[in-house]
């Protein structure tokens, strides 16, 4: 499994303001089970995985990291509730520019630690 069903699985468990019990019994597993998927330790199997993306209403496709659209939508949504970034003025097509250029810095920054 890669790194980014990890993380879409944490972004997404965190916006419904769960915990990683309250998803284990939603989904029929124990937290450890939630806790070795988030930590890429462990893989869920594909039952499972089609559980979660109904669960969270997302497209198995998305939690595995092969839509990226959502992906941008959901971290700006994260954005806005956290108070960081007031885009309200803006169209839909410049705040999904303003998300992927976002995107683009962080990246540039992660890369510039390692250099």
């Amino acid at each position: 499994m890669n790194d980014m069903f990890a993380k879409r699985l944490i972004m997404l468990r965190r916006k419904r303001k769960i915990s990683q019990e309250m998803l284990a019994e939603a989904l029929g597993v124990t937290r450890g089970c939630v806790t070795n998927w988030e930590r890429c330790e462990r893989e869920p199997r594909r039952a499972l995985i089609n559980k979660l993306a109904s669960y969270f209403e997302v497209s198995v496709d998305y939690l595995l990291g092969m839509e990226k659209e959502k992906d941008e939508k959901l971290m700006l949504e994260g954005l806005l509730e956290q108070k960081i970034l007031d885009i309200s003025m803006f169209d839909v097509k410049s705040k999904m520019a303003i998300c992927s250029y976002y995107q683009y810095l962080k990246e540039q920054v992660k890369q510039s630690r390692y250099n």
